[in-house]
């Protein structure tokens, strides 16, 4: 067996060249980023300054400028984008495991539709039978996390030869902040 010696407190450490070039492109490449930032900033500056001195020189001679304001579209993104993450926090395990814990064989979820400002979820339903459809609706009602759920209508499927009836209910979510 052939003995390896490990030494621990080299002192001599060299530089790698290797390093030292990737570190200088690195710096390189962010210094002219950098450069390339700040004309690209000075130009939009001064594109701002022209269409501002155009839209005065236009309102002076009677003309009627409109310009789209940009702050307004970024509070319609933020808006937005909030929306979006109050639909994702919504407690989606705890709602699906109410609705699926209130399932049988005889009914079969359609639709699923929260509406966390109103605080409502519909539901779409088919049902074998009326007693199904409205075991279900009261399977609901036991939930924890519905504080009430009302049928909203309901329609018999004459076009199916089994016939099974459509409901449409609608939920009122508790615990939602």
């Amino acid at each position: 067996m052939k003995c390896i010696r490990l030494d621990f407190e080299r002192k001599d450490v060299p530089l790698p060249r290797a390093g030292l070039l990737v570190l200088l492109v690195a710096l390189a490449t962010t210094v002219a980023l950098g450069d390339h930032y700040l004309t690209m900033r000075k130009r939009l500056a001064d594109w701002e300054l022209a269409a501002d001195q155009l839209e005065h020189s236009a309102r002076r001679h009677g003309i009627a400028v409109h310009r789209e304001p940009q702050e307004g579209d970024r509070n319609e993104e933020v808006r937005h984008a909030n929306d979006v993450l109050r639909q994702l926090t919504l407690p989606w395990d705890q709602l699906f495991e109410s609705i699926e814990a209130a399932g049988s064989t005889d009914v079969a979820l359609l639709a699923l539709a929260p509406d966390r400002d109103k605080r409502l979820v519909r539901i779409g339903i088919e049902a074998k039978n009326a007693a199904a459809g409205l075991g279900y609706l009261r399977s609901l009602e036991n939930q924890e996390v519905f504080q009430s759920v009302q049928l909203q209508n309901h329609q018999v499927q004459l076009q199916d030869p089994e016939k099974p009836i459509r409901f449409n209910l609608q939920a009122t979510w508790k615990g939602l902040p």
